[in-house]
């Protein structure tokens, strides 16, 4: 009788110490949540991939990343319907520097909706809508307005070579004022997808 107590006592005690330890945080009985916590993939990743521009900047999954010309540095202005064509690169935690990135030109910069935006040398970095594929330029030079950004954080205003939206090639930039509106390339109207920015600048298509 006596032993039957002991083992039963001793039973009670063991449940009673797994049921504790399943109930602290990080423990294997809430291996869920560490999933949830990690961060995605290739996150807030800045990198070189060769192009037919040279090395430009893309993200961790090699897609290719822009600048507009009409940030001019300084907080971004593409929003509305501007920002559902060229999507913000999000800041998901610090930008890291992977391949021929500089990270001291790496930074962030508040979106208008209170979200992070990764810059370069101060360049809020955009993807392209019409850029289907990691490697694809085809926002190169929209509107004389949208560039490829190179290691050194300048904008890459060569423009594309007939029939090639591809990677592979040299680097150069034109001297094509910055901040220009005007002449956009033959394709421009096709690429932008037509979009328009309406206000005060009616007319103009991203």
């Amino acid at each position: 009788m006596r032993r039957f107590v002991l083992l039963t006592a001793g039973s009670v005690l063991l449940a009673l110490a797994l049921a504790a330890c399943n109930s602290l945080p990080g423990s294997y009985g809430d291996g869920d949540s560490g999933q949830q916590s990690a961060a995605p993939a290739n996150a807030s990743v800045v990198k070189l991939s060769e192009s037919s521009f040279g090395p430009i900047l893309t993200d961790g999954s090699g897609r290719t990343l822009y600048a507009f010309t009409r940030d001019e540095r300084g907080p971004s202005t593409c929003e509305g319907e501007c920002i559902a064509t060229w999507p913000a690169l999000k800041a998901q935690g610090a930008p890291a520097a992977g391949d021929g990135v500089d990270g001291s030109l790496l930074g962030t910069v508040k979106r208008s909706d209170g979200t992070s935006q990764i810059t370069y040398q101060s360049w809020p970095l955009y993807f392209y809508g019409g850029d289907l594929t990691p490697g694809e330029v085809n926002g190169q030079g929209v509107k004389d307005v949208w560039f490829v950004v190179g290691a050194d954080g300048k904008l890459v205003r060569q423009a594309a070579p007939a029939g090639d939206s591809s990677t592979g090639g040299t680097e150069s930039e034109s001297s094509s004022s910055q901040n220009s509106l005007g002449g956009s390339r033959e394709q421009s109207g096709e690429q932008s997808g037509g979009y328009s920015s309406g206000g005060s600048d009616e007319g103009y298509s991203y």
